[in-house]
């Protein structure tokens, strides 16, 4: 199931993403959240994963010793969240030593200490510290999965 929202892309997507919005079938509304402006290359493993960006660009040396800043960030947590900048996530951040939140949404930005996650259902963004996240759960879905719509949006402690 495919929720849709108003057909107005900057309410949903920054700006410097150069997203193109993608119609929905026989409606005036659009899919959220749109097309990436950089549509995965043919045969890459990302096209078989409904977009999703998750293997490592660099080489396994290149990830434990690079050799420059690039290869440092293109190996990091940091890129990994901002190569799937539009996808559904289900983020878990520690709280102090024996407590955990979780949160849920379209993964909108990643900065340089902290990622803000978008709930459509409530309009809302919540942004969390990228060194308090542990866990990320992403989905194929640059839309709200069925059973992420059915429960509910809050932040859950663990």
């Amino acid at each position: 199931m495919t929720q849709t929202y108003p057909a107005d892309p900057a309410l949903y997507w920054s700006g410097d993403s150069q997203a193109a919005a993608a119609q929905a079938p026989g409606g005036g509304e659009t899919l959220w959240p749109a097309v990436p402006a950089q549509p995965a290359a043919a045969g890459s493993p990302a096209e078989g994963r409904g977009g999703l960006d998750i293997s490592n660009p660099v080489s396994v040396e290149a990830t434990v010793h690079p050799m420059t800043n690039a290869e440092a960030y293109d190996s990091s947590l940091k890129s990994l969240l901002a190569r799937n900048t539009g996808h559904f996530i289900v983020a878990t951040f520690q709280l102090g030593t024996d407590s955990s939140v979780v949160w849920q949404g379209i993964l909108h930005t990643v900065g340089s200490d902290y990622i803000v996650i978008y709930q459509p259902e409530h309009d809302r963004y919540i942004s969390g510290d990228v060194y308090a996240l542990k866990f990320v759960e992403f989905h194929n879905s640059r839309t709200v999965p069925y059973h992420a719509a059915a429960s509910q949006w809050r932040g859950r402690r663990l």
